[in-house]
């Protein structure tokens, strides 16, 4: 029992020192431990709206599919960063945005240049509240 706990204490202490870590993730996405309210306030006016209208039918958390089309702009952020899903640096290179783009699920190929902008969009307004 002795070690079990000792694991689970190594285990912790590690996610709390890389919770820690810098801003940017080597994707160019932003930690999300990082983001606060200024954040989601702005992802609530660029990004979300797009991810609702066309990916919600699958990404609403009723399916087994990522929950990244959620009503909570918060968790919604937040999910799209853990399952680097964004590229905050080259928004186009985004996974989001290449799986689109590449005809998922039958999405217009317009809704990727549009979520692409978006993120660009969400990053600006982001860095110039700074």
């Amino acid at each position: 029992m002795g070690l079990v706990v000792k694991l689970v204490f190594v285990v912790f202490a590690v996610n709390f020192i890389l919770a820690c870590g810098p801003i940017h993730n080597s994707n160019g996405a932003i930690n999300n431990d990082s983001l606060g309210t200024v954040s989601s306030d702005i992802f609530s006016k660029t990004v979300q709206p797009i991810i609702e209208n066309n990916c919600a039918l699958c990404h609403d958390g009723s399916t087994s599919a990522v929950a990244f089309a959620v009503s909570d702009s918060n968790i919604s952020q937040n999910t799209l960063l853990n399952f680097d899903l964004v590229n905050l640096a080259n928004p186009t290179a985004s996974k989001i945005v290449t799986k689109i783009a590449a005809g998922h699920n039958g999405i217009t190929t317009d809704v990727s240049t549009d979520l692409s902008l978006a993120i660009e969009d969400w990053m600006l307004q982001l860095s110039e509240s700074e």
